[in-house]
């Protein structure tokens, strides 16, 4: 779903997807409470965070959203 987000997101977006499992050290820093949650980075500063994603169309809306607010072109 990512991959399909990301193909038709705006180009200074880059979505990363990390396993929280094979990926300890990360959840821990970031104090994960839930799977999927949502992450936006801003040159290496953490700026938004969204737990809770819920199904599939809410994460995209969710990214939808931020492509929205950062003011970034849909490709």
């Amino acid at each position: 779903m990512l991959q399909q987000f990301h193909a038709t997101s705006a180009p200074a977006l880059k979505l990363v997807k990390i396993n929280a499992d094979e990926n300890l050290s990360l959840a821990r820093l970031y104090q994960l409470k839930s799977i999927p949650a949502l992450f936006l980075f801003v040159q290496g500063e953490l700026v938004y965070r969204q737990d809770l994603l819920g199904d599939r169309h809410h994460i995209q809306a969710s990214l939808a959203e931020l492509v929205n607010c950062l003011g970034l072109v849909a490709r």
